[in-house]
């Protein structure tokens, strides 16, 4: 090893290591002092996030300054030590703590969320292939083989077709405020979470609601059967067509209704 591969291994390993401790710092100090903390289950173990932290003095702003800060200059370092592999855009920044200022009052909503994206054929059959390169040499994969060259069949014959892949069962926070000027806003909160501070150094009025509505409401995925896939990827998958084909059986027995 050359003594300028040397010196980068450093440098990177330096960098890497700041952006590390500064995010574990900030996490900790904001999952201590917050009102509001979203649990969920990894690996067997109980974890949390998104913390929502009140600002109830000058010293805790100052810390919350001092901390954002530290956390910005280690995302600067990290990605100037290696700008291709942790560019300004990448997962490691893109969540950015907070400091929602002026705050009079707020709501915690917390809603039972669903995504959806659509993709075509050829993402699916990449993906059987990359499995059936892997299982191939593999006696006891026989069956598995078998499943992927079925489906490798159904979506080179829907080639042409998009396909929509729906995930359920995550929960999503959303803070809505007002502030002291009477100006209205919301924040979607991210893992990393807000720190929320009043004007006039009083301890702004939050409160916390769950969304229990979205819960009851009627889906036309009720209606629809998802697609048994091996490369489904997360979530349930479904024709694009079907859905479509849904929506608008659904749009008609309303106005039958009405």
């Amino acid at each position: 090893m050359n003594f300028k591969m040397h010196e980068y291994n450093i440098r990177f390993s330096r960098a890497f290591g700041t952006y590390k401790r500064t995010t574990e710092k900030l996490a900790d100090y904001m999952l201590d002092h917050a009102v509001y903390s979203e649990s969920y289950i990894e690996d067997g173990e109980t974890k949390y996030r998104r913390p929502i932290v009140i600002i109830q003095n000058e010293k805790q702003y100052q810390t919350a300054q001092t901390l954002i800060n530290s956390w910005q200059s280690a995302c600067t370092e990290l990605h100037e030590a290696e700008p291709d592999r942790f560019p300004l855009n990448c997962e490691y920044f893109k969540n950015k703590p907070k400091i929602i200022d002026h705050v009079a009052l707020g709501r915690i909503y917390i809603n039972n969320a669903v995504s959806t994206r659509t993709y075509n054929a050829d993402r699916f059959i990449k993906k059987l292939q990359q499995i059936q390169l892997k299982c191939s040499n593999t006696p006891e994969f026989s069956t598995i083989i078998k499943k992927i060259k079925s489906e490798l069949v159904f979506f080179n014959e829907h080639r042409n077709d998009l396909f929509r892949i729906r995930l359920t069962g995550y929960i999503d926070v959303t803070f809505s405020y007002k502030t002291d000027e009477g100006l209205e806003d919301k924040e979607r909160i991210n893992s990393i979470g807000i720190f929320v501070k009043a004007s006039d150094g009083c301890i702004p009025d939050i409160k916390t609601v769950s969304d229990s509505k979205r819960e009851q409401r009627e889906s036309i995925y009720n209606w629809l059967t998802p697609i048994d896939s091996l490369a489904a990827f997360k979530g349930e998958l479904y024709l694009e067509n079907d859905v479509i084909n849904a929506r608008n059986g659904d749009k008609k027995l309303r106005l039958n209704v009405k």
